[in-house]
């Protein structure tokens, strides 16, 4: 399932061992076990190497800020504060009833480096998701005034967390190049994803945008009369953000639990939309997920718009993908991702800060930025962006937001020419899209671009290179990846991987030279 939907890595939620599934994995007793619950560490290899067989990378989601307040955990080891931080005003996360690890204790920094130096060596995991990276940087993170401790300068920041995290990340930058360590961090922290080019950096190679994530979300749980007056939630992020670091665009459990409802349900959901009108608008949704500069990330489920909310202890409810809508919305994605992996400029330029252009400003020389704005229409709901790398032919992005059908947009174009679709969505009535321009009658407003026209369907994308077909064959790429979040637990491991997924056998798995038994 996850080849044929063109993912190329999967990322595991709940891996390491915890008492309370209700916790999702987030509180963590046994940081260099896997969940017992799930199968024994030969199976967690096989797993893995099966997937490695088969193009497919796999990451976790590892917890280095807190630990649960269990008499089975860490918390008042040996009748008192160990792991944590003894002044409850640090070492205790009220929110979520959890303790903070004591980040200045040499033996809990040696504990929490190891573990994850260990994932990566024993298991061979690919990379690690960091989980409440903001709870670890800010002492305040969750706590009302005069709740917290300032650090030695009187600020804020957590200098001895900071220090920590820094370290982990060039250590795995030392040992395991190549493993990709991700943050999920909600803050304006300047260079989460930099190491040397500002004194804050943290060395990640990734960070979790949550601001794209709500804004989007938001603007389409919009009813379409009110859309226009949101607009902007869409494009401040180009203007604001964008620039400064390297991206995950998640759609993640913490947006289909917890009575927020499934992503199906949020779209149109102050519109009282219609389910197939809630369809239209999912995939306009992943079509500027998948568009937008950033990796994206989908949770298990949404490929097939699942109804309900997720529940830990079920399974997806995977008979709700035999419906022929909601085929169309995962034949719909998988197309979109492998236009992303066969299409250069969608993700190379990914690496690199996103120096941009507005409208038309773009000139098509070497070095020109990755993302350049085409149009955007808060009045007509209509949006237009092109990506750009090197020589690479530009991939054309349109959308249209709104409730209202518009036939024949104008607009201005990169390039004369005629632009074929690769990929448009299912609304459109058809797989195969042609945007045909004309030269512009003023030049010097509109350098090297066309006047562009297309029928753009009521919610829905369309996006393309000039003159190429949609591929018949992809490939997968390292530092590409458009991950599927799938977490491990006891309701649906059985299905989601034993019955759901096809894994070759004979893979096995290959023990590292420096192992020794001693140290299992």
């Amino acid at each position: 399932h996850v080849q044929a939907m063109h993912f190329n890595f999967v990322e595991l939620v709940g891996l390491a061992h915890h008492p309370y599934i209700g916790s999702w994995g987030y509180q963590v007793t046994g940081y260099y076990a896997c969940h017992s619950l799930l199968g024994s560490p030969d199976d967690l290899k096989f797993l893995i190497d099966s997937l490695h067989a088969v193009g497919i990378g796999v990451l976790m989601d590892f917890v280095p800020t807190h630990f649960c307040k269990d008499a089975c955990g860490f918390s008042d080891f040996d009748g008192q504060a160990t792991f944590e931080y003894e002044d409850p005003r640090e070492g205790e996360q009220k929110e979520w009833g959890t303790k903070i690890f004591n980040f200045k204790q040499n033996e809990v920094r040696s504990f929490l480096l190891g573990a994850a130096l260990f994932w990566a060596r024993r298991y061979h995991v690919d990379g690690f998701r960091c989980d409440a990276v903001s709870c670890m940087i800010y002492r305040n993170f969750g706590r009302a005034d005069g709740d917290w401790i300032p650090n030695e300068h009187g600020g804020d920041s957590n200098l001895e967390a900071v220090s920590l995290i820094r370290e982990l990340n060039r250590q795995m930058n030392e040992r395991h190049p190549g493993v990709i360590m991700i943050a999920e961090e909600s803050t304006a922290w300047e260079g989460v994803t930099s190491l040397r080019d500002v004194s804050s950096g943290l060395g990640f190679d990734l960070k979790w945008d949550l601001g794209w994530m709500n804004d989007t979300l938001t603007y389409l749980s919009e009813p379409g009369w009110n859309r226009p007056s949101s607009h902007h939630k869409l494009t401040k992020r180009a203007a604001l953000w964008m620039q400064k670091e390297r991206y995950v665009l998640p759609l993640s459990h913490d947006e289909v639990a917890n009575k927020k409802g499934s992503l199906l349900d949020k779209m149109g959901r102050k519109d009282g939309a219609c389910f197939y009108d809630k369809v239209r608008l999912l995939c306009t949704l992943y079509g500027l997920q998948v568009a937008s500069p950033g990796r994206p990330l989908i949770f298990m489920g949404c490929e097939i718009g699942q109804g309900g909310e997720w529940d830990c202890r079920r399974s997806v409810d995977w008979h709700e993908g035999q419906e022929p809508l909601r085929q169309q919305l995962c034949t719909w994605l998988s197309d979109l991702l492998g236009v992303y992996l066969h299409h250069g400029p969608l993700h190379r330029g990914d690496d690199n800060a996103h120096e941009m252009q507005y409208f038309g400003s773009f000139d098509g020389a070497c070095g020109a930025p990755s993302f350049e704005w085409i149009e955007d229409s808060p009045g007509a709901c209509v949006l237009a962006f092109a990506r750009h790398w090197k020589r690479d032919r530009p991939v054309l992005a349109v959308f249209n937001l709104g409730n209202t059908e518009h036939r024949s947009y104008s607009f201005c174009a990169p390039y004369h020419g005629e632009w074929e679709a690769p990929a448009t969505s299912p609304a459109s009535g058809h797989t195969r899209a042609v945007a045909r321009t004309a030269p512009t009658a003023s030049p010097s407003t509109c350098r090297r671009r066309a006047a562009s026209s297309c029928s753009v369907p009521r919610a829905s994308p369309s996006a393309g290179p000039p003159g190429v077909p949609l591929p018949g064959s992809r490939t997968l790429e390292s530092w590409t990846p458009n991950i599927a979040t799938m977490p491990l637990n006891l309701a649906s491991a059985t299905r989601s991987w034993a019955s759901d997924t096809v894994m070759p056998w004979g893979g096995g798995y290959t023990k590292d030279e420096d192992e020794d038994e001693d140290e299992d």
